[in-house]
């Protein structure tokens, strides 16, 4: 049981970042992962009652009077959300968020904090520093794992909605394969479709999940545009 009360104590961009480096020898290499962190921590936010959506089309994010958070990240986020001369898009805020620097690496530290991982630096011929993160609590990352199969394959009308919004973001960043085989993915593709359409949150989720599509779709083609333009 105390596997499971210290991941219940971990942060939704927390555990994004845990699951990212299952099976990946320490190294964050999810393509678009600042994009997850920063829908994320918007979701931890409306979870905790901090931030607010509009309703209708907009969805535009609403600071809470007296908002505040007891993490770093978060209370970040909410200075630079009171800093807005005035409120914006989920959209905009999840790429504005994204681009805060060292995101990644920043989760992963505080990860390391909390002695859940260990933060390595490796020189890359000679020269170049390379941050590694291995784990120091395999309970805890295999307790994570098996939340998430145990959503998917066993589903709840009392699904935790974090582990809902949790396993939505990974489905947007390709990384649901950290957790499942693909004949699995195959197997229970209806299921992980069906997750947040039948929780409460599932408004909040295909907002949050909308937003990181969109923007991971600018960040992969306006480069391309750039090159073939320029």
């Amino acid at each position: 049981m105390e596997n499971a009360f210290m991941l219940d104590t971990l942060k939704l961009h927390e555990k994004l970042v845990l699951l990212a480096l299952h099976g990946a020898k320490g190294r964050l290499q999810v393509g678009f992962l600042q994009y997850g962190i920063a829908a994320s921590m918007l979701a931890e936010l409306l979870l905790e009652q901090q931030i607010e959506l509009t309703e209708g089309k907009k969805n535009i994010v609403v600071l809470k009077e007296g908002a505040t958070a007891d993490e770093p990240l978060l209370r970040e986020v909410i200075e630079k959300l009171r800093a807005s001369k005035k409120n914006r898009k989920l959209k905009h805020w999840v790429t504005k968020l994204a681009a805060m620097k060292g995101l990644n690496h920043r989760v992963a530290e505080s990860l390391a904090e909390k002695h859940i991982v260990e933060k390595e630096i490796h020189k890359v011929l000679w020269v170049f520093k390379a941050r590694r993160y291995t784990s120091q609590q395999p309970r805890i990352e295999a307790q994570l794992i098996q939340d998430i199969r145990d959503t998917i394959m066993k589903p709840s009308e009392n699904t935790d909605p974090r582990m809902v919004l949790l396993i939505s973001i990974a489905k947007a960043l390709k990384i649901l394969g950290k957790a499942l085989s693909k004949k699995e993915l195959k197997e229970h593709k209806a299921a992980i479709e069906n997750i947040a359409k039948g929780n409460q949150f599932g408004e909040l989720t295909k907002e949050i999940i909308a937003a990181i599509e969109v923007t991971v779709i600018i960040a992969a083609t306006v480069p391309a545009i750039s090159a073939a333009t320029g």
